[in-house]
């Protein structure tokens, strides 16, 4: 039994270096096509810009309005990387941040499943992603989302089973993290200390008191953007970022739409509603706003890279990148069933198991249905669930692989007892 596990801790570690060989090559190939950072390039984006601003002022810089919307961490670990080695420095932590998002999909799946094809397949799905790579040029909060996100597969994937309570407060650090990254994680911050802390922690706290001090430091940098925002806009939220989007995006699309209007005199029309009349507009023409909605979301699923059209266009990165999304639909579409008969099974068979895919398919599918309220991001909306959906599907996929033929008939009759 030894002689198995050290042959199969050999084949993984000798699959994994494959897999960064890989991905190194993907990378010369895209430096070879994308050059080397450039400081027009990295702050193209107005966001970037915004990013830049609210660094400069956590540093005693100039007041901006962007801190109404833009939570601090990213703006500080930018801030400090470009006092440290300007650009290149941001594009070097955010390759790293990627290439190490493809090594936590690969020991994820690999933890999970034991199976160490399927984990070099998850970790070559992400290595391809040209899209999440071309994003290491732009100052831009994607790559350590995406990053974050992995890491949060890998907590998911190393406590679900033994610790519970490890598993609790890593994926809550996580989520607390990412809020101050990309604020539409407050929502999954909020649900998951909700509803994890009774069932996890409550007889915990109270056998160990102590543990009670690590849910504090944990909360400790949400109560920092929460101060920071009571004080300075009265706003009891981590950021007014989902107010904006609505309403210059998803409101103002729909609007414009339905009075027949450009987007940008929409945008200037509605800009004095307030949230009431938003809403009372939108719940009297609810069905416009739900079929818009419901488009933005085929058409983030659907969309190419932004950066690799944008201000330069690559075609063949771009049109890879096109192409890739346009399979990755698919297969979104493809394992919706799947993934939802495997947890019904879980559910009669394998509680834990069950907790492993809740927490890999609840914050995937809320990330793609979350980008719905925006349009014309490409796929930067939609790439943040990345790392959820790789470990997800192909967790999926292996455990019907298992299954005999007869066991496969009984999940699709919806027989789970064995």
């Amino acid at each position: 039994m030894a002689l198995l596990k050290s042959i199969n801790n050999l084949i993984a570690h000798h699959q994994l270096r494959l897999l960064n060989l890989i991905a190194l090559l993907v990378f010369i190939i895209v430096v070879a096509r994308m050059g080397f950072p450039s400081k027009e390039i990295m702050f193209v984006s107005p966001d970037a810009g915004g990013y830049l601003e609210v660094g400069n002022w956590l540093f005693g810089g100039a007041e901006t309005d962007y801190t109404r919307i833009r939570p601090f961490l990213y703006p500080l670990v930018l801030k400090v990387l470009m006092s440290i080695g300007g650009v290149w420095a941001v594009w070097v932590v955010q390759v790293s941040l990627w290439l190490a998002a493809v090594n936590l999909i690969y020991l994820s799946i690999q933890r999970i499943t034991f199976n160490n094809k399927a984990a070099l397949f998850g970790g070559l799905i992400c290595a391809f992603n040209i899209s999440a790579l071309s994003l290491a040029y732009h100052a831009l909060s994607e790559e350590l989302t995406i990053f974050l996100v992995g890491i949060f597969t890998y907590i998911v994937a190393k406590n679900f089973r033994e610790n519970p309570v490890g598993l609790f407060h890593g994926m809550l650090l996580i989520l607390v993290l990412l809020t101050l990254v990309k604020p539409v994680f407050f929502a999954l911050s909020l649900v998951w200390l909700i509803l994890a802390l009774p069932v996890y922690m409550i007889a915990e706290y109270k056998r160990k008191p102590a543990q009670l001090t690590v849910l504090f430091l944990i909360l400790i940098p949400l109560m920092i953007q929460l101060s920071m925002m009571i004080s300075k806009y009265d706003i009891y939220n981590v950021s007014e970022i989902g107010n904006h989007s609505f309403r210059y995006y998803l409101f103002a699309q729909t609007y414009s739409v339905i009075n027949e209007l450009d987007i940008e005199v929409a945008r200037t029309t509605i800009a004095p509603y307030t949230k009431d009349e938003m809403l009372a507009y939108a719940w009297d023409n609810i069905g416009a706003f739900v079929a818009r909605y419901w488009l933005n979301i085929k058409q983030n699923v659907n969309a190419g890279a932004v950066y690799l059209y944008y201000p330069i266009d690559y075609p063949v990165l771009k049109t890879f990148m096109s192409n890739a999304n346009h399979l990755y639909s698919w297969i979104h579409s493809l394992f919706v069933i799947p993934v939802v008969l495997i947890a019904l099974r879980c559910l009669a068979q394998d509680r834990k198991k069950l907790l492993l895919i809740l927490c890999l398919a609840i914050p995937c599918y809320y990330i793609i249905f979350s980008s719905g309220v925006s349009f014309t991001q490409g796929d930067r909306l939609v790439i943040l669930s990345l790392p959820l959906w790789i470990v997800l599907y192909t967790l999926v996929y292996v455990q019907i692989a298992k299954m005999s033929k007869k066991q496969r008939i009984d999940l699709l009759k919806l027989k789970f007892k064995e």
